[in-house]
């Protein structure tokens, strides 16, 4: 902070790449909280699962957008944004939703095939829609965590739930 050029912007940063040492230290203080609050598999199952559900929710508002352009804000040229009226940040969300719901998918083995089935909607609407929010980031993250799961599986994991914990 002391040797950053502009100080205030070192300390709160800006929206739009999530840097600073406030958002740091916000997301810190997150992790530490959801660490110490889910406390079993079951509690981690349900939160993960929340995440999913909000992910697939915020995939049909951003198809919404595509069938009534304007609805939700402004669309960048050809790219939907969503409810998050921003195409990176879109892109972003659904980049640890679609690992997230492979995750969850290889540990819900034993569950029944509508659970899976659910899982398996989420992450296609997940990819789906990186690929329309059109951010050179998002799929860049995406091809970058397939290429972690990729080789850590073929090096160390017999499992793919260790694979995808992995990326």
């Amino acid at each position: 902070l002391p040797r950053a050029e502009d100080w205030q912007m070192g300390l709160w940063g800006a929206t739009d790449n999530m840097s600073g040492l406030v958002t740091h230290l916000h997301l810190t203080a997150w992790f530490v909280m959801a660490v110490t609050v889910l406390r079993t598999a079951a509690q981690w199952r349900r939160a993960l699962g929340v995440v999913l559900v909000v992910g697939l929710l915020s995939a049909l508002g951003a198809g919404l957008q595509l069938v009534v352009p304007g609805v939700l804000g402004p669309m960048f040229a050809d790219r939907i944004s969503g409810f998050a009226g921003n195409p990176v940040f879109l892109g972003a969300y659904h980049v640890q939703a679609l690992f997230l719901a492979a995750f969850l998918w290889a540990r819900e083995q034993s569950k029944g095939r509508a659970m899976r089935a659910i899982i398996l909607m989420a992450a296609a609407a997940s990819l789906l829609v990186v690929l329309l929010t059109g951010s050179r980031g998002a799929v860049l993250a995406l091809a970058v965590g397939l290429g972690v799961a990729g080789l850590s599986g073929a090096v160390l994991a017999r499992r793919w739930g260790v694979v995808i914990v992995a990326a």
